[in-house]
């Protein structure tokens, strides 16, 4: 088996090896650039203008400069896929921001004292000036005592008072780097709020899958907390069915992590795989029919599957696990 017969395989390699250095060894530099120009400029004029003994006796030499060329390719793309680089990035903008409108693109999470959104900044206020931005936050929203009703949802359009905070590294060695998690979901700022700083201004779901994803997932929860009057109860089957850990209280919680079973209220691929286990067992009898069998028990288990991921919200978990 040869080395040369994976072409594939060492250009993937070489791909991932610069995003990594990027993300984790924080190898940046503005001459990444003009070197990844370069290098391909001589590649191409090589590839076009020499001769085939010179390729062939310098098929090493050639080859190795293609992995660098696509090693600096993942370096690059990688800065500039990276949003707080941006021009446009909200941080980017202006130094104090007065106001800002954005709407919420993922489901709201209700905790018992506050909201919490992961929003998407649409443009900012920088002194008289509206500009147009880019940029995800992390907000925190208190509802104030004795203050209106305060509903939020996915798609809803915000215009919130204040300027966000830039992500505090971990302050002590060995503890868990939240600023850390977050990038990696493009969040670099968080923004705590009262109710009062806050205005709903309309309602323009992003995405209109997800929605009605979204709104699925609240129909059964409703169901389900109409149907289950126990308070730990219905917490634990929302959070087995449907991923909603919002109501789980810490006794809760800790109980399931002390055992090592805190995975199970995670919904993922493993309750995508009994679902499907019971929907074989059920449909078994379909396969029989040898001409459409096959088809109507694929066709069944397929729109189950995706209704489910449909009632758990499209997470990614359990959009991975269908998916596959």
């Amino acid at each position: 088996m040869q080395w040369s017969a994976f072409p594939f395989v060492r250009i993937v390699f070489s791909l991932m090896i610069g995003i990594l250095l990027y993300i984790y060894g924080g190898l940046y530099s503005i001459y990444w650039l003009p070197l990844f120009a370069l290098f391909s400029t001589i590649y191409i004029l090589f590839l076009f203008f020499s001769t085939p003994i010179l390729r062939r006796k310098a098929g090493v030499v050639f080859g190795f400069l293609g992995l660098v060329i696509v090693m600096l390719f993942g370096v690059n793309i990688t800065h500039y896929k990276t949003e707080i680089h941006q021009d446009t990035h909200f941080a980017n903008l202006c130094d104090s921001i007065t106001y800002y409108e954005a709407v919420i693109d993922e489901e709201v999470q209700k905790k018992p004292n506050y909201y919490k959104a992961e929003i998407v900044v649409k443009r900012v206020l920088c002194g008289q000036t509206w500009k147009e931005a880019n940029g995800r936050i992390l907000l925190y929203i208190k509802p104030l005592d004795g203050g209106q009703e305060f509903l939020l949802q996915y798609g809803n359009i915000l215009l919130v008072q204040g300027s966000p905070q830039a992500n505090i590294p971990p302050s002590n060695p060995k503890q868990f780097d939240f600023q850390a998690y977050l990038a990696n979901q493009q969040i670099y700022h968080q923004h705590f709020v009262t109710s009062k700083q806050v205005k709903i201004l309309t309602l323009l779901p992003p995405n209109p899958i997800l929605n009605t994803a979204i709104w699925v997932r609240q129909k059964a929860n409703d169901i389900l907390s109409n149907t289950i009057r126990g308070r730990d109860e219905y917490s634990i089957v929302t959070a087995l069915v449907l991923g909603i850990k919002d109501n789980l209280d810490n006794a809760i919680r800790n109980a399931y992590a002390n055992t090592g079973a805190m995975h199970v209220l995670a919904v993922s691929g493993l309750h995508v795989g009994i679902l499907f286990q019971i929907l074989t067992w059920l449909f078994t009898w379909v396969k029989r029919n040898k001409k459409y069998g096959n088809w109507i028990f694929l066709s069944i288990t397929l729109f189950c599957l995706w209704f489910y991921a449909f009632i758990t919200g499209l997470s990614p978990s359990v959009l991975r696990a269908v998916i596959m």
